[in-house]
């Protein structure tokens, strides 16, 4: 069970990944019979999705996709051009063009308790300004820095490039029976050091490459 609507008292339905990527227009379908409102698709499957279903031109105005709200989207950076194609195709598809939902991209790692930093735009209003969509603002009780990666404290400028951290009650305090990584991990004050390189731009953050030696691959961590 994912903690958030549980604690809101949201009903939840689980599908196992394989079943909606060998089968991508069941994601679809389930929103209209189930009238869902909330759902996740990482960058790959965004796109995946669109290269399927955009030439299924007997499907467009058929599907009532109008109690969806928000697609949560993360694990991976999300390509501007992927999301418009997508946001363009669900409207295609929808009765009437009757779909009004905010794209939501965002950043968390199992440190932060997952998500900690969106930004939900509706991208058939709001053309993306970057190759990547932007990350956004932290969540309430959240805060997001930019420093210097060499020394972990030193302020970067706002635009400047530089090292992510965050801090929060969200945020874990150490690594179970690790204290080399734990300390390794944080700097004075509580700052989490993400292993991210990002920048901060207007409050919102755009990641732009990554200082620990990970590759994300389908939203999967390598």
């Amino acid at each position: 069970m994912h903690l958030a609507p549980l604690l809101y008292g949201a009903s939840q339905l689980h599908v196992h990944a394989s079943a909606i990527i060998s089968h991508p227009l069941r994601l679809l379908q389930l929103i209209e019979e189930k009238r869902i409102e909330l759902t996740f698709a990482p960058n790959f499957l965004l796109a995946k999705l669109t290269r399927d279903l955009e030439k299924r031109t007997d499907l467009f105005g058929t599907l009532n996709l109008s109690s969806l709200k928000r697609i949560n989207s993360g694990s991976e950076a999300v390509v501007s051009g992927t999301a418009q194609a997508f946001a363009t195709m669900m409207k295609n598809l929808a009765k009437d063009g009757d779909v009004s939902f905010v794209l939501s991209a965002g950043f968390g790692m199992t440190e932060t308790c997952a998500g900690c930093i969106y930004d939900p735009i509706n991208i058939l209003v709001t053309p993306p300004s970057y190759e990547f969509l932007e990350l956004g603002a932290p969540i309430a009780g959240c805060e997001m820095r930019i420093v210097n990666p060499d020394n972990g404290v030193t302020l970067r400028p706002d635009g400047e490039s530089g090292e992510l951290q965050a801090r929060g009650p969200m945020v874990f305090v150490r690594y179970y029976n690790n204290p080399e990584a734990t300390s390794s991990s944080f700097v004075k004050g509580g700052w989490y050091r993400t292993g991210d390189v990002g920048i901060i731009e207007n409050g919102k953050l755009r990641l732009s490459g990554r200082i620990k030696d990970t590759v994300i691959i389908h939203g999967v961590s390598y």
